[in-house]
C-alpha cells in the first residue's frame, strides 16, 4: 500500500455547476445509503454523501431522483455539495499526502499500524454526492487546529480529504470527521467540542515590593479575625454561666415543688393557703411545658 495518492492535477472540490458529464436530474441511489443522509446535513449532521448511478443495477434501483433540485435546496440553505467522481478530480491531493506522513500510528493485535489507508476507485459505487455545512465544519476545525498538522481548515479541503483517505477513528483527527458525519453531535444548541485543553497562561510574578503589601494586610485581617474570636470566646463564656444558672434555678424549684406537694400529700400540711395553691398551681404547669419543650427537644 503506497503511503501518499498520487500527484493528480485537480480542482479546488467539484461544485454542482462542474456536474455536465452527469445528467443530476435521473440518478439512481444505491439500496445501502438513505436520502437523509444528505437532507439533513445543516439540520442534524454536518456532512453526509449518498451513492449514485446514472443507470439502474441491481443494488442502484428505481426510483430516478432528481439530485439538481436537491443539490439547488441545499444550496439555497447556505450548504456547500460536491460530486464525486473518478479519484483524478480530487483536489487537495498534496496537502493530504504531507498530512498522512505526520499522523501517528496506531496500535492493532500488539502491533504498531498507519492510522490511515487510501481506499482507491470503487468500482461498484462510480459516484458520490455530497452535502456539507460550511459554517459548522470550518468552526469545527478551528477549535481543532491542533489535530490537522498543518492541514487548511476549510470545508472544501475537508470533504477531499474524507473523500480521499480513511483516518482510524483513535487519532484526534478521525474523531473530528467522526463528529462532523455524527447525527446531532453538533447541533441542538451543542457547543463545538474542543479535542485539546486550551493552553493555560503562565501566572504572572508581582511586581516588587508587592509581596510586602500583601503581608502587611494579611497581618492586619489576621489581627481583626483574632480579636472577634476573643469578643465571641467572652459571649461564649457568659452565655455558659447562664446556662448552669438557669439550671440550677430549675433544680431548686423542682426541690421547692416536690416539697410542697409531698407534704399535702402526707398531710403534714393540713390546708395550703390559696397562695400557696395558686403557686404549686403556677409550678406544676411550668414543669409540665418544661417537660414537654425537653421531649421536643429530644425528639429534633
Amino acid at each position: 500500500m503506497s503511503d501518499t495518492p498520487r500527484e493528480q492535477p485537480a480542482p479546488k472540490g467539484g461544485a454542482m455547476s462542474d456536474l455536465a458529464e452527469l445528467d443530476l436530474s435521473r440518478v439512481f441511489v444505491h439500496d445501502g445509503y438513505s436520502l437523509r443522509d444528505v437532507t439533513t446535513v445543516g439540520r442534524h449532521k454536518a456532512i453526509g454523501y449518498v451513492a449514485i448511478s446514472p443507470t439502474p443495477t441491481e443494488r442502484f434501483r428505481p426510483p430516478e431522483i432528481d439530485f439538481r433540485q436537491i443539490g439547488e435546496t441545499l444550496e439555497s440553505r447556505g450548504m456547500r455539495v460536491y460530486y464525486d467522481g473518478p479519484p483524478t478530480r480530487r483536489g487537495h491531493q498534496q496537502e493530504i499526502a504531507e498530512l498522512v506522513r505526520q499522523l501517528p500510528p496506531v496500535r492493532y493485535n500488539r502491533k504498531l499500524v498507519p492510522g490511515y489507508f487510501f481506499p482507491g476507485e470503487n468500482t461498484d459505487i462510480p459516484h458520490k454526492f455530497f452535502a456539507a455545512d460550511p459554517v459548522t465544519i470550518e468552526r469545527l476545525l478551528a477549535a481543532n487546529r491542533e489535530a490537522l498538522y498543518g492541514f487548511p481548515p476549510t470545508v472544501d479541503a475537508f470533504v477531499d480529504l474524507v473523500r480521499s483517505v480513511w483516518i482510524d477513528p483513535k487519532l484526534p483527527l478521525g474523531k473530528l470527521i467522526h463528529l462532523a458525519f455524527g447525527y446531532y453531535k453538533l447541533y441542538g444548541g451543542r457547543e463545538i467540542p474542543r479535542l485539546f485543553e486550551p493552553e493555560q497562561p503562565e501566572p504572572s510574578q508581582p511586581p516588587i515590593g508587592q509581596n510586602e503589601v500583601s503581608l502587611a494586610a494579611l497581618k492586619v485581617e489576621l489581627d481583626r479575625c483574632e480579636k472577634l474570636f476573643a469578643g465571641q470566646k467572652v459571649q461564649f463564656k457568659q452565655l455558659s454561666q447562664d446556662i448552669r444558672d438557669a439550671f440550677d434555678n430549675i433544680r431548686a424549684f423542682t426541690a421547692i415543688h416536690n416539697h410542697l406537694l409531698a407534704a399535702r400529700e402526707r398531710k403534714r400540711i393540713v390546708r395550703l393557703s390559696s397562695e400557696q395553691e395558686r403557686i404549686l398551681a403556677e409550678q406544676e404547669g411550668l414543669l409540665a411545658n418544661i417537660d414537654r419543650l425537653i421531649r421536643e427537644a429530644e425528639k429534633r
